[in-house]
């Protein structure tokens, strides 16, 4: 029971070592993911024709948007050890869902547009 001794329970969770990763790394898979997306999709021509702002917002949309569930999450977990209150249990649920989901598009789409990268190039 993660509950049944919060202040042990909350201590641990937003003691500075623990949150460090959970601050750092949404951040660095969302710059990652982005920097990938953008990158991959420039190998393609219709890509290239989008101004550098198109690209970098339409490359940005899944990983940000997994970096604010992640995030919100992340949240809601430190709020739901100060207080106990159950119900927050389905909110951090559908956020971890949420996010894992945002990532798995975005990577869906990076091997799609890598894969019709080869494709254009006559590699596949």
């Amino acid at each position: 029971c993660l509950t049944c001794n919060l202040e042990a329970g909350l201590g641990y969770y937003l003691h500075w070592h623990t949150m460090r990763l959970d601050l750092v790394f949404p951040a660095l898979l969302t710059f990652a993911s982005t920097i990938v997306l953008v990158r991959i999709g420039e190998r393609l021509p219709r890509f290239n024709l989008m101004g550098a702002a198109a690209k970098w917002s339409s490359g940005a949309a899944l990983p940000v948007a997994y970096a604010v569930a992640d995030y919100a999450e992340n949240w809601n977990v430190a709020r739901w050890l100060k207080s106990g209150d159950d119900g927050l249990l389905s909110l951090i649920q559908t956020l971890t869902t949420l996010k894992f989901a945002a990532l798995a598009v975005a990577a869906i789409i990076a091997i799609g547009l890598f894969l019709s990268g080869l494709k254009q190039k006559g590699l596949s």
